[in-house]
């Protein structure tokens, strides 16, 4: 009985610490922003940076979201830009280059990312990145 019962007690202690394992595991972004700078010039900002791509699936015509952002740390608009209409493997890295009017108010961009066929991404280091 006290074997059984040792038994019993070492399974549910693996059970609980396999939980605790898969509980704090998250899973990695499918791009990361490598680097990400934003200037205001005549009326616009021109937003330049490098990120990686590091899904497992390839990633087709990449598209970002850049939301521009108040010192009230609201979104006040959000602009759209292709990166490639190319397919993007795991592991490419990639450059993005955007020009828009400047939003009114904007002190701050981050970035988000979906695929050609409208999947979201996940993004690491997302920002809000600072608009000089």
């Amino acid at each position: 009985m006290e074997m059984r019962r040792q038994f019993l007690l070492q399974m549910l202690a693996s059970l609980c610490a396999a939980a605790q394992k898969k509980g704090k595991q998250s899973k990695a972004g499918d791009v990361r922003i490598l680097e990400a700078s934003c200037v205001r010039i005549e009326g616009e900002v021109s937003v330049d940076g490098k990120l990686v791509v590091e899904s497992r699936r390839a990633v087709p015509r990449l598209h970002l979201f850049l939301d521009f952002i108040n010192a009230d740390r609201q979104v006040l608009t959000t602009k759209r830009g292709m990166v490639t209409e190319e397919t993007l493997e795991a592991g490419d890295e990639s450059e993005f280059h955007m020009r828009v009017t400047t939003p009114p108010g904007s002190v701050t961009f981050a970035i988000r990312a979906e695929d050609g066929e409208g999947r979201d991404l996940r993004v690491e280091n997302p920002g809000p990145f600072d608009i000089e």
